[in-house]
């Protein structure tokens, strides 16, 4: 039904309420300006949402804990006993002048649902990405520091013996590639060095 304030009656609408969920998954009430009730919705016999008339100030939304007496077809937890409910009462005004109030209820059951099963996600989201992003630091820092080892097991191996061996330079333009060059021309330098005591040991007579 449709209200006209200015006659302060209901007109039939072309469509039941009754027949549509939209309207029975509401709890409506509706007061006029001297707080007496002139509409209420199917729900509002079915559920109890332990609302007094409404006050003369704004509300904003707040939650309240319903009881429903019976089960509804439109339920998908088809559940009888508590339920909670988002309420707002506002003001209804027409010409900008105040006609009565307005209460609306809506069951935010499976809305509280899907926020919980949304929470669990989130947190196995969160849980599995840092699994990801230390697993992929400990892979990248592996592969960064793979070429120090090399460079590291390789100037172990030189000794006296293979001075003319030199550490392998993959790239000769990153830091890794210049400290391997620089080794490599110690290396060289260490080499002529040891050669020319050599020679000189070889060319001393007895």
């Amino acid at each position: 039904r449709n209200y006209d304030p200015f006659f302060n009656h209901f007109e039939d609408l072309l469509f039941s309420p009754d027949n549509s969920n939209r309207y029975l998954e509401h709890y409506i009430q509706i007061f006029n300006i001297d707080n007496h009730l002139i509409y209420a919705s199917p729900m509002t016999g079915k559920v109890d949402l332990g609302l007094s008339l409404p006050d003369q100030s704004d509300k904003l939304g707040f939650n309240r804990q319903g009881h429903i007496y019976q089960k509804f077809p439109w339920n998908q937890d088809n559940l009888v006993g508590i339920m909670a409910f988002r309420v707002v009462c506002r003001k209804i005004f027409f010409n900008e002048r105040p006609i009565g109030w307005v209460v609306v209820g809506l069951p935010i059951q499976r809305i509280e649902k899907s926020m919980g099963n949304l929470l669990k996600v989130l947190l196995i989201s969160i849980v599995l990405a840092v699994i990801m992003i230390v697993t992929g630091g400990y892979i990248l820092t592996r592969k960064a520091l793979n070429p120090v080892d090399q460079i590291t097991s390789r100037a172990r191996e030189i000794s006296s013996r293979n001075l003319n061996q030199r550490i392998e330079v993959y790239n000769p333009d990153d830091e890794l590639g210049k400290l391997s060059l620089v080794l490599n021309d110690l290396l060289e330098r260490l080499q002529q060095a040891f050669e020319v005591v050599t020679r000189l040991e070889v060319s001393q007579p007895e």
